[in-house]
């Protein structure tokens, strides 16, 4: 740990023996010089002190760590901080972000997630004072204004933060049907599976940054590729959890012939169907122009390749219903 003089990282929880933890953890991961305090009100005479690179801030506190954060933003503008909670919901989180928090670190993935985290926002830091911009958030864009085509203005994008809200989410076009199996059949079957490790971007987040944005196709490339780069660099490891981006398996699928009783409900024929999953990320960027120095927030979901693959049966029962069964994941 350090002294108020000479601090790269702070951490502030109510719960003492969590916030010495926590610090811990951060100082035998980082190298950097850390501090703990239990008292938000101390944090505050330390943050007035003293110049902190990363603040990580416990949300449920006597004061909310979101208003503790609003207090700090009054005289310090540029310190990174990240939320650290096991009990805040995706509005909370969106509402730090939107308050300019850097990050989201849930409790229960402290011991892998909070060492990434605190390294990134802090070479973020660092990158901020050597290019100048001061507000430590990351350039994903430079583009020229749309105006006058004599205009030298431009518009800067950069990233405000990245919450995930959803771990496992199919997009129902993702589903591939591999083999059908009547009543009575066995099938073999060769199953070829690849996974992209490209982040793909909605629909709403094509229309927002192509028509509202006016970004070309190349643009919106470029924010794909920067995108993708501060996401994985925010995990110890890539996202793509330990799979091939191709592989084949083989696989036998079959039913049982029909009942001898003809009012029997039964399945008649089970369409085997498997798809990518992904994660679901909401992204803030800031977009400031530099002829009026306007700057508005743009948010998006962006998807991110898991290197998982969902299952699930689609069954065609005799009665004339259908069905489908999610089986888990490979």
């Amino acid at each position: 740990m350090s002294n108020s003089s000479d601090i790269d990282v702070l951490v502030v929880d109510d719960t003492a023996g969590a916030a010495e933890d926590y610090a811990s953890i951060i100082s035998s991961g980082t190298g950097l010089r850390v501090k703990y305090t239990d008292k938000p009100e101390r944090a505050l005479q330390i943050l007035r002190e003293t110049s902190v690179k990363v603040l990580v801030l416990d949300q449920r506190m006597p004061i909310l760590g979101t208003d503790l954060f609003l207090k700090v933003r009054e005289f310090d503008r540029n310190v990174r901080a990240i939320m650290l909670t096991s009990e805040a919901e995706p509005q909370e989180v969106g509402q730090a972000l939107r308050l300019g928090f850097a990050d989201y670190v849930a409790k229960n993935t402290v011991r892998d997630a909070l060492v990434p985290a605190v390294r990134h926002e802090y070479a973020q830091y660092q990158a901020a004072l050597a290019d100048g911009d001061g507000t430590g958030e990351p350039l994903i864009l430079r583009t020229k204004s749309r105006g006058l085509p004599w205009s030298r203005s431009e518009v800067f994008y950069r990233l405000r933060g990245i919450a995930i809200v959803d771990d496992n989410y199919v997009p129902d076009d993702q589903w591939t049907t591999h083999v059908t199996v009547h009543v009575g059949q066995t099938e073999r079957v060769s199953i070829s599976r690849s996974h992209s490790e490209e982040i793909m971007l909605g629909a709403e987040a094509t229309e927002l940054l192509s028509t509202h944005c006016g970004l070309s196709m190349l643009q919106l490339a470029t924010i794909k590729t920067q995108l993708s780069s501060q996401i994985q660099s925010r995990r110890s490891q890539h996202l793509i959890a330990n799979s091939a981006n191709e592989s084949t398996i083989e696989r036998s699928y079959g039913l049982p012939p029909e009942p001898d009783d003809p009012n029997r409900v039964h399945v008649r024929a089970r369409r085997v169907q498997t798809a990518q999953t992904f994660r679901v990320a909401r992204v803030e960027l800031r977009a400031e122009c530099t002829c009026c120095k306007h700057s508005h927030v743009l948010s998006f979901n962006v998807l991110e390749p898991t290197g998982k693959t969902a299952v699930r049966h689609e069954d065609f029962l005799s009665d004339d219903k259908r069905t489908v069964h999610r089986l888990g994941y490979e």
